[in-house]
């Protein structure tokens, strides 16, 4: 079981993944709270087809459509910073060989194969969610009833 701090971190350091990709932090690595709520909406909104794409875009650092192994593998590393146990019990399972590369449908592949290795993000996405829309909803109602 992960202690709470570990798990903290790790929610923290997929949100900054999220808002990285989204582009919602400027020069200085600051977020407005408008960039931050985008973020997390267009986060919210993704279907796990579109959370694929997100992390497959993520992975390609040189942007050509395809990934490396070595690319995927570090991704994995951004998505399980802590525990890598889920990630390290699929890798024994998959052939991968340095710098052969994969398409986004070898990606998904995979990832229905090992549900757990995308798990963090989606866990994420069920975060932001419960917490974070809700609450600003939730907010919003009671503006609109005050006024």
């Amino acid at each position: 079981m992960m202690a709470e701090s570990d798990l903290r971190n790790c929610l923290k350091k997929l949100m900054c993944l999220i808002l990285q990709c989204l582009n919602a932090q400027n020069d200085e690595d600051e977020i407005e709270f408008g960039d931050f709520m985008r973020a997390c909406a267009i986060y919210c909104f993704f279907g796990r087809e579109e959370i694929l794409k997100f992390l497959y875009v993520y992975a390609d650092k040189q942007k050509i459509g395809r990934i490396t192994h070595d690319q995927f593998i570090a991704l994995l590393n951004d998505m399980h910073p802590f525990d890598k146990t889920r990630a390290k019990r699929a890798l024994k399972e998959l052939v991968m060989v340095p710098g052969k590369e994969m398409d986004f449908y070898e990606f998904k592949d995979i990832c229905a194969k090992f549900p757990a290795l995308v798990h963090p993000m989606l866990n994420m996405q069920f975060v932001l969610r419960e917490h974070v829309c809700i609450e600003i909803v939730s907010f919003c109602f009671t503006l609109v009833q005050v006024v």
